[in-house]
């Protein structure tokens, strides 16, 4: 369990770091709020259902936090939209926040 927290939280971006890749990148810094807010929103629903997921299958939710944390990094690192980079950063934040906790 460790080591998939510290190998998720090695290469994943910090939104601060997101929104400023996006913004330098012309995106509206109204529709970077409003893509955190998402994030925030998928973030709640991921918690509760990787939590439940976490319950019954505790290893194969384990392993699926750092890839997603992985994926939301390489989205926001490699110009994917917005929209699929806030869903990503928030499900991996429901990882963190559900699954490592327990």
């Amino acid at each position: 369990m460790a080591a998939a927290a510290g190998l998720s939280m090695a290469g994943f971006i910090h939104w601060i770091h997101a929104s400023f890749r996006y913004s330098v990148q012309g995106v509206d810094t109204s529709l970077i709020a409003g893509a955190y807010a998402v994030a925030m929103l998928v973030d709640a629903l991921a918690a509760i259902a990787l939590g439940v997921a976490y319950d019954k299958v505790t290893r194969g939710v384990v392993a699926l936090v750092p890839l997603v944390a992985a994926a939301s990094s390489l989205a926001v690192l490699l110009g994917a939209p917005l929209a699929l980079a806030a869903i990503l950063w928030g499900v991996a934040m429901g990882g963190f926040q559900s699954v490592f906790r327990s």
